[in-house]
């Protein structure tokens, strides 16, 4: 249960240093410590972190850090915004002629994301333990996308996150999926299983109605990259990321970095083989 929040406003501050670039925060300590057994024992006991009332996070960057503050004062955060890649030489086109109106025109189509890939399992049999005659068994990798779809593992918060549509191939998704592994990363680290499940939902959410445009596999690709860096081996985003990878693995399989990445992270290509038996009809 959460504290009464005067009390949150009458604890001490300690400050934060946070990043390469040594940004300092002010924070209530009660903002933390009732959030977490590991900052409790940090910012409530007589390690150096308590006594000096500063700690020094040089691994997290100011963006992550602000969105976990935002999160411990409120139990929500601000999702980041894609960036908008647009294509220079059509840029310097549309400044030299009055008559355009548009300075960039993708014609990438949208290959169908993941929830879109859902479709209805036909009815079976109870009798005879069959499909019905004239439904088809249904494919092994129908079966996996449908059940990343509609999973429970990852979706294990109450929030109603609903995520901003990507709906050109100019816009680079990388800030966005980093934005919630981070935070997860974050939490991971410091037992914060409310802040844990929170960003899990959204990243899970967000990828579920991702559009797969065949330009933004990469944007993928290095989320696989940031969370095998920074978790553990039997860790639930993994595992996430790895259901979401074979359900799309021969749209990463066309993107320039997705050998590079598994020869990187040969943990990750351990997990996806192995999950791709279970696509093998």
């Amino acid at each position: 249960m959460a504290p009464p929040f005067d009390r949150i406003l009458r604890s001490h501050p300690i400050t934060f240093v946070i990043g390469e670039a040594k940004a300092k925060f002010m924070v209530h300590a009660h903002a933390l410590t009732w959030r977490s057994k590991p900052l409790r024992a940090m910012l409530g006991g007589s390690m150096k972190e308590a006594t000096e009332c500063r700690v020094f996070w040089e691994d997290v960057d100011e963006q992550t850090f602000v969105r976990f503050m935002q999160w411990a004062y409120t139990d929500e955060y601000t999702t980041a915004e894609p960036d908008i890649l647009l294509d220079a030489s059509n840029i310097q086109l549309a400044a030299s002629s009055a008559s355009t109106t548009k300075t960039f025109q993708n014609e990438e189509k949208a290959l169908l994301s993941v929830q879109e890939r859902t479709v209805a399992v036909p009815a079976q049999n109870k009798t005879l333990d069959i499909f019905c005659a004239k439904c088809r068994p249904v494919p092994k990798g129908t079966t996996m996308v449908n059940a990343f779809t509609t999973s429970t593992l990852w979706a294990t918060s109450d929030s109603a996150f609903k995520p901003q549509q990507n709906t050109e191939a100019c816009e680079d998704y990388s800030k966005v999926f980093f934005c919630h592994a981070n935070l997860y990363i974050l939490a991971d680290k410091y037992d914060i299983t409310a802040l844990g499940a929170l960003s899990m939902h959204k990243l899970y959410t967000t990828l579920k109605t991702f559009k797969l445009y065949p330009s933004r596999m990469h944007d993928i690709l290095s989320l696989v990259a940031l969370v095998f860096d920074n978790t553990r081996t039997e860790d639930k985003l993994r595992a996430m990321l790895v259901h979401y990878c074979t359900c799309i693995v021969e749209n990463l399989a066309k993107c320039e970095t997705f050998q590079p990445t598994l020869q990187d992270f040969p943990e990750f290509m351990s997990a996806l083989m192995a999950k791709m038996t279970e696509r093998l009809d």
